[in-house]
């Protein structure tokens, strides 16, 4: 399960590696919303900041990624923690293309942005629906356990929704105390996801609160697991008694689905190096390495490298630090510091820095840029640190599976390249074979 958080007060506290952490200020949202189960929104800023310009990148960011499509489709669940008033947050200018401009963003107009305008562009007719308060103080704890304790955290809230109880689809989770029959917090079951707002917890109380809030937000991913299942189900139930007069065949089918599902299940986690990033993507190559026979080890430290592969059979090891970008890999991805002062440190080792580069281009259309950066490949070279791309790894794997070389050939080919790695041309797929081919006339 992987599970997005942009929050300015969470970070000390998100040790999971299946966790990716956004600060507000950090500018953009680099990964694709739809590579996580959960996304954790927290709006909570200090009460006394009046411009938050430094937000105003990853907010704008958001806004444009943040689709009901991902709920709806895809079945993200959604949390929303309100922890701030709806007013101006900050200031951007609108571009504009009228019939009569001849280019983009010839006319802006500078407009002001509130602090829950994304909302509007998710879903406008719960955005209708909402009434946005100052600061509201009474409310009701709930009756489920699983948000008691992170409402025992909670001093405030900034919005409410008219409960309605016809509404299947909007779910109370506590409901503001003097003022009629309003949730201040409260689940839509939207598509095949959800969307849950949670009001602001104390700041003070931040690493009790996050606990709590996940085990809220795995609550709704369960739900939301649950809703795939009952899809699925068919519409009627065989009687558990049929199965004695079923044939063999019938019988061995289940199992063969079930086969096939793990086999199919298993070449998807492989093909993810050709298009995958972030902490999924580690995951993923370690099963290959393991595949090719190394013992690998995932350090989840960034004093060290990301996998220690071990042969005990070649007697050598490969220590890989992994990437992925929709570019070429330049001097500013941190991984390259991280990757020369591992070398710098242990000058001995086999160090390799693995790349997914152009994640959002078919591999045909990389073939006309660099991977590495002129710089980097410079860089890397003088420490002698080995560049491979996940796509190179991904075709020796390929080889191996078809035959076509033996597990310790390919690891072989790997431990003797000290710069790019360039993939045998037998191994190279036939339609990047003839565009290269293309490419060199």
């Amino acid at each position: 399960m992987n599970i997005l958080v942009i929050s300015d007060y969470f970070k000390e506290v998100v040790k999971d590696e299946n966790i990716e952490f956004i600060n507000w200020s950090d500018g953009e949202i680099k990964t694709s919303l739809n590579e996580f189960h959960i996304v954790i929104i927290d709006i909570s800023f200090p009460e006394d900041k009046n411009n938050l310009n430094s937000i105003k990148d990853t907010y704008l960011d958001l806004e444009n990624k943040l689709t009901i499509d991902l709920i709806e489709k895809d079945g993200i669940v959604l949390v929303i923690i309100c922890g701030y008033e709806n007013k101006g947050i900050f200031s951007y200018f609108d571009e504009m293309l009228t019939e009569d401009d001849k280019y983009p963003g010839s006319h802006s107009e500078e407009k002001e942005k509130k602090t829950y305008n994304f909302l509007a562009r998710l879903n406008m007719q719960i955005y209708k629906k909402i009434d946005f308060v100052t600061k509201g103080k009474r409310f009701t704890l709930p009756t489920n356990s699983t948000f008691q304790s992170y409402f025992k955290n909670v001093d405030r809230f900034f919005l409410t929704i008219p409960h309605d109880e016809s509404d299947e689809n909007v779910s109370s989770i506590s409901k503001a105390a003097g003022v009629g029959d309003k949730c201040i917090s409260f689940a839509i079951n939207s598509g095949n996801g959800f969307i849950v707002f949670l009001p602001a917890y104390k700041p003070e109380n931040r690493f009790k609160s996050y606990s709590e809030l996940m085990k809220i937000s795995n609550l709704y991913f369960l739900k939301q697991q649950n809703k795939f299942f009952e899809n699925e189900r068919p519409e009627r139930i065989i009687p558990e008694w049929v199965s004695k007069y079923k044939t063999n065949r019938h019988k061995a089918i289940p199992g063969e689905i079930n086969k096939l599902h793990n086999e199919e299940e298993y070449f998807n986690r492989i093909s993810f190096l050709l298009y995958g990033k972030h902490v999924r993507l580690e995951d993923e190559i370690k099963l290959v390495f393991e595949d090719l026979g190394m013992k690998v080890l995932k350090t989840g430290s960034r004093e060290s490298v990301d996998l220690i592969c071990t042969s005990n059979e070649l007697f050598f090891e490969f220590f890989i630090e992994i990437t992925g970008s929709n570019y070429s890999v330049n001097m500013k991805d941190r991984k390259i510091n991280q990757v020369m002062q591992f070398k710098a440190n242990n000058p001995d080792k086999n160090v390799i820095l693995l790349a997914n580069t152009f994640t959002n281009l078919d591999l045909h259309d990389r073939l006309i840029y660099d991977s590495f950066a002129e710089k980097v490949v410079g860089a890397l070279n003088a420490l002698q640190i080995s560049m491979m791309t996940t796509a190179d790894l991904y075709f020796l794997w390929k080889g191996v599976y078809e035959k076509k070389l033996k597990s310790h050939e390919a690891l072989k080919l790997i431990k003797k390249n000290k710069s790019i790695f360039l993939l045998p041309q037998s191994l190279i797929h036939c339609v990047l074979r003839n565009q290269k081919e293309e490419n060199n006339v």
